[in-house]
């Protein structure tokens, strides 16, 4: 089956002209280059150790508290839900991961976590969890389960599609599905990527990290509308990093300096070199 593009000229025209804009979930100020929203695909990636979840965790609960109606689904295959949590109170309370995580609190720290506990129950009702089996089968039963809009993949390659051993195939093939999820159900997803290890020209692994750098499949450099690898800049002391905006498919692409406070795991626009 066909259509020319005469047939589609009229509903194209009066969409343009007359339609509602796209939907998108803003983040909030500084990060409007970020654009979320319903068939959209977007991949993080970085070395480990890098951060990549803390600044998804931090996008996602942003949206979540500037978006009432958005419903996220987060899917993370190595820690429990739990562990993400005591990760979101360090960063929406300013009280260092260790105490938290050790229960070891001052009187001030206290009054500090019953502020973040107070603004998590804000929107914790709309964050799901994944807890079962790191299959897209089961996967698939939690987004319906939890009508999700969004759906963060972390990280993606610990992620099995059956039908096949051969992990470049099983990550082509899952790509395929959430593509699918994306165009014909209005699903976003984030996808966390692992990254190669290659050496670049000073010897250290991760080096010169680009598009072609998320691991196992070439299948992230098509399916993404938009691709970011994050990494630390080097020769600072106040933990500087850069998001580099990889590929964009509908904009420019815009990179992002940050600063990344690895006791309560919060990323903070601007800085540099």
């Amino acid at each position: 089956m066909i259509k020319f593009g005469n047939e589609l000229m009229g509903t194209f025209a009066n969409d343009v002209l007359h339609g509602k804009p796209p939907i998108r979930w803003p983040i909030g100020k500084g990060w409007e280059s970020i654009r979320l929203g319903p068939k959209r695909i977007i991949v993080i990636g970085a070395p480990p150790g890098t951060g990549k979840t803390a600044i998804v965790q931090q996008w996602i609960e942003d949206m979540l508290a500037n978006n009432p109606n958005l419903i996220v689904l987060v899917v993370n295959v190595e820690m429990p839900p739990e562990d993400l949590m005591s990760r979101s109170l360090a960063r929406l309370s300013g009280v260092h991961n260790k105490f938290i995580v050790d229960r070891e609190f001052s009187p001030v720290m206290v009054e500090m976590i019953e502020g973040g506990l107070a603004k998590m129950n804000s929107f914790y009702g709309r964050l799901a969890f994944h807890v079962g089996k790191n299959s897209m089968d089961e996967i698939g039963q939690s987004i319906v389960e939890s009508k999700a809009d969004l759906i963060v993949l972390d990280y993606f390659q610990a992620i099995a599609m059956g039908g096949t051993t051969d992990k470049r195939t099983q990550i082509d093939d899952t790509l395929s599905v959430i593509r699918q999820a994306a165009n014909e159900h209005g699903k976003c997803f984030i996808v966390v990527s692992s990254v190669a290890r290659d050496k670049g020209t000073k010897g250290r692994a991760y080096e010169n990290l680009t598009l072609g750098s998320f691991k196992d499949s070439s299948g992230f450099e098509f399916n993404a509308d938009d691709a970011y690898i994050l990494s630390e800049i080097e020769n600072t002391a106040d933990c500087g990093m850069m998001l580099h905006h990889v590929k964009s498919r509908h904009s420019e692409r815009h990179d992002l300096a940050m600063r990344f406070d690895k006791d309560c795991l919060r990323f903070t626009l601007g800085g540099g070199a």
